[in-house]
This record gives C-alpha cells, sequence and structure tokens, in this order.
C-alpha cells in the first residue's frame, strides 16, 4: 500500500480483513465437517462460500486512489448528516390540548402516587416541543441542511480534481483531503450531539456550545480548501452561508436563554420581598 494516505489504507485494510476472516471460518468450518460430517455443517459451507465471493468482490470495489477513497468517504459523511437531519425535521410541537390534559392529570394524582409505575403524564409531556423549543429545532435544521451543502460541494470539486499531477502537489494535495475528511466527520459528530440536544427538555448550553464547535471547523474548512486546486467561490459560498445559518440559530438559543435567567432572577426576587413581606 506505498503512497496509500489514511483514509484509503483504512478501506483496504477493512476489506482485505473481511476476506481473510470469511476464509478463516470456512477453514474451521471445513475441518469440523471432516471430523463430525455433520448435516448441518454441509448445508453452512456453500453459505460461508459465498460470503467470501462477496468478500473477494468488495475487494475488487475498494478505492484505487486516495481521492476515491476519500470521496466516497465524504460521500458517507453526508449520509450520516442527512439522516440527522431527518431526524431533526420529524420534531414536532406539543398540542395545547395534551398538554393541558396532562396537567390536569398530574394536578389531580395523589401525592403518595406520583413517584410510582405511572410515567404516563409525564411522558405526553415530553412527547411534542414548546413553540420555542420547536423554533429552535427548525433553526438548527436550517443550519444542518446549509452544512450538507457544504459537504455536497466539497465532494464535486473532488470530482473536478485532475486525475494526474505533480507527485508534491498530488501529496499535499492529499494532506488536505485528508484534514478536510476529518473535520467533515468531526462536524458530523458534533450535529449528531445537537439533534440530541433539541429533544425535550433542550440542553440550551450543548446547544449553543455545539453551533460553536461547529462553526469553527466550517472556517477551518475554507481556510484547508485553498491548498485544493480548482475554483472555490461555490464551496466558499456554501461555507459562508451555513455560518450565517448557525449564528441565527445559536442566536435565537442564546435569546432563550437569557429570558429565561432573566425570568428565574425575577422570580427570585419576587420570592425574596415576599419573605421580607412576611
Amino acid at each position: 500500500m506505498a503512497g496509500a494516505g489514511p483514509t484509503l489504507s483504512s478501506s483496504i485494510r477493512a476489506s482485505m480483513k473481511q476476506v481473510v476472516d470469511t476464509s478463516f471460518m470456512l477453514w474451521r468450518e471445513s475441518a469440523c465437517f471432516y471430523d463430525s460430517c455433520s448435516s448441518k455443517q454441509k448445508l453452512t459451507i456453500p453459505q460461508i462460500v459465498g460470503t467470501i465471493w462477496d468478500a473477494c468482490s468488495a475487494l475488487k470495489k475498494t478505492s484505487a486512489t486516495n481521492i476515491t477513497a476519500i470521496q466516497r468517504a465524504m460521500i458517507q459523511v453526508a449520509a450520516s448528516m442527512k439522516d440527522v437531519l431527518r431526524e431533526m425535521r420529524e420534531l414536532r410541537p406539543c398540542s395545547s390540548n395534551s398538554m393541558d390534559n396532562s396537567l390536569d392529570a398530574s394536578s389531580v394524582q395523589p401525592d403518595d402516587q406520583s413517584d410510582e409505575g405511572d410515567d404516563s403524564s409525564f411522558g405526553n409531556l415530553v412527547d411534542g416541543l414548546s413553540p420555542e423549543e420547536m423554533k429552535n429545532a427548525e433553526l438548527a435544521a436550517r443550519a444542518v441542511s446549509e452544512l450538507l451543502l457544504v459537504i455536497k460541494e466539497l465532494v464535486l470539486r473532488i470530482t473536478r480534481l485532475p486525475k494526474q499531477g505533480h507527485e508534491s502537489d498530488t501529496r499535499d494535495e492529499i494532506k488536505s483531503l485528508e484534514m478536510l475528511l476529518k473535520l467533515c466527520q468531526n462536524i458530523v459528530v458534533e450535529v449528531d450531539e445537537l439533534g440530541a440536544c433539541l429533544y425535550p427538555p433542550q440542553e440550551t448550553s450543548s446547544i449553543i456550545a455545539a453551533h460553536e464547535k461547529i462553526t469553527g471547523m466550517v472556517e477551518e474548512m475554507e481556510v484547508e480548501s485553498d491548498a485544493i486546486k480548482g475554483s472555490t467561490s461555490a464551496f466558499h459560498q456554501a461555507c459562508q452561508a451555513s455560518k450565517i445559518a448557525l449564528v441565527k440559530s445559536k442566536l435565537q438559543v442564546s435569546m432563550l436563554s437569557v429570558d429565561a435567567l432573566q425570568l428565574s432572577a425575577e422570580l427570585v426576587q419576587q420570592m425574596q420581598n415576599l419573605s421580607v413581606a412576611k
């Protein structure tokens, strides 16, 4: 694997390991069949041979160049991000009727039964998002949608790269592409964390932290992409759009967080005033 970068090496090793593992399985089953002549193992062997055939076919389809391996890895990253985006878009607001019913049910529940196994009223309360939480989810989904376009533009840039070039130039480009892939993978990790934080009760501080980390990584991608040949305008435009969407989403969450802190401070002040009045 001379000249293979980390992504291509990992892809080749995974395919080769599958061939070796299935071949060892065939050897083991063949040895057992020789000793026992079991009819069950006789039926198992053709299935294992088919698995080996599939593994060999997958090995033949393994990427032949670093650029192709990185491109395929980025497509997988985009698919993972698309799954998270779909889950974000599936979030729904809670209906006012169901919330009222849940509150009524919990208000009449005896104190000695409040901690027992019936959690239906609590479950109804967290089934949907409040209007503020729903707004957070919508803006976060819009930001993730823009991030998905960033990765798609990056894949298109890789597709347009020349197949051959000067050895030193190619080596530098591969290094930059590997770094861009790593950044994309890290962004997906943060996007997945962001999606988890959007379920009620939403974790405001974690949502803001995820926005800041993703924005920083997008800026790193812009810098790293300058080392790659070809036009960068579409990619940089996608990066700018994603950063704007991230800022809007972060501001929405931050404003709600500030409102909540102000409300808490007002409640504390009111409680202190009541204590003084007594």
